[in-house]
């Protein structure tokens, strides 16, 4: 019992940076043309802090191009895998 009290957090560990390793690479934002500085570094942060939804089109791009509509898909993809994190 006492060997299961000391591998559980290793276990959580493990599996939390396998979980963020699927993150990074199911939720890879397309660069937009004109990047809306320093937030372009960080799409998925800047969306969680953005003031308003002229914001969040400045970070995403257009909702009416291709660009802009493939990163809204991400957006939403990022904000349900995040759901994980946020009980942590």
């Amino acid at each position: 019992m006492t060997y299961l009290v000391a591998v559980l957090p290793i276990v959580l560990l493990v599996l939390l940076g396998a979980w963020s390793g699927r993150m990074n690479n199911a939720c890879t934002f397309k660069p937009l043309r004109q990047r809306f500085w320093p937030q372009a570094e960080n799409p998925g942060l800047a969306l969680q802090l953005a003031a308003s939804p002229d914001d969040v089109t400045r970070f995403l791009g257009d909702p009416n191009s291709g660009e802009g509509e493939d990163n809204r898909h991400t957006a939403i993809r990022f904000q349900s895998f995040d759901s994980v994190f946020i009980p942590l």
